[in-house]
């Protein structure tokens, strides 16, 4: 079991269904704990994983502590990509920079957020916040997708490249940030060729131990195999 406060991936397990949920977090032993509480109380924001729970009664947890400078969100991205075509995940959204992906609203949520929001005035400070994080997040995605149209089959230099890819490191270094990011996808899909393109990115990469472990959990509970009970 993880150490108060380490950071960690996660496998939480249906033996019934033989369907899992993969996550992690900065404070695994937290984290596993605030998906003990909403299960049991029956407010899991995850729909399907809640109706397992109240079905079945009991789950198996996996917790895998990491205790090197991994980034835990990149593993869990990893086992996502691995594991979502073949119907064995309880995730809702396959990208975890965007973890309401997918979600649906209703109606009268709609309905109550338009109205929180009618006849509200923003401050200038507000303004001038929201002008800030307008600029960070850059031009519209219909205009980055159209300049990229416009470079297919052009050779970027080895210099530009390198930039790119320093650019991206400090752009999810940053949680303010990656949670403007994750805001950005907020109700957008990915397109096949999308989909296609991060399975071909992660192929050829060595997973991390903890990686390995996850994936041997997720493997022996489609089996199977894995029928203890945890919290």
């Amino acid at each position: 079991m993880a150490a108060p406060g380490q950071k960690g991936i996660y496998v939480i397990g249906d033996p019934i269904s033989k369907k899992a949920y993969v996550g992690s977090s900065e404070n695994l032993v937290s984290r596993l704990k605030e998906h003990d509480k909403m299960l049991r109380t029956g407010t899991h924001h995850n729909v399907h994983l809640q109706r397992a729970f109240d079905k079945h009664g009991s789950f198996v947890v996996v917790p895998i502590p990491i205790g090197d400078d991994s980034d835990v969100r990149v593993i869990e991205q990893q086992l996502i990509n691995e594991f979502y075509d073949d119907g064995g995940l309880f995730n809702i959204a396959r990208d975890t920079t965007a973890p309401r992906l997918g979600m649906p609203v209703s109606d009268e949520s709609r309905e109550r957020m338009r109205q929180a929001q009618t006849g509200r005035k923003h401050s200038p400070e507000t303004i001038e916040l929201l002008k800030i994080r307008a600029k960070e997040r850059g031009v519209p995605r219909a205009t980055i997708e159209a300049g990229a149209a416009s470079r297919v089959g052009k050779s970027l230099t080895p210099e530009h490249v390198e930039k790119v890819r320093q650019a991206s490191i400090e752009r999810m270094q940053d949680p303010e940030r990656r949670a403007l990011s994750g805001t950005a996808m907020l109700g957008k899909k990915h397109s096949p060729e999308a989909i296609a393109k991060m399975k071909a990115a992660c192929q050829g990469r060595k997973p991390s131990p903890q990686a390995m472990a996850a994936r041997d959990a997720y493997n022996q509970l489609r089996r199977g195999n894995l029928t203890s009970t945890g919290n």
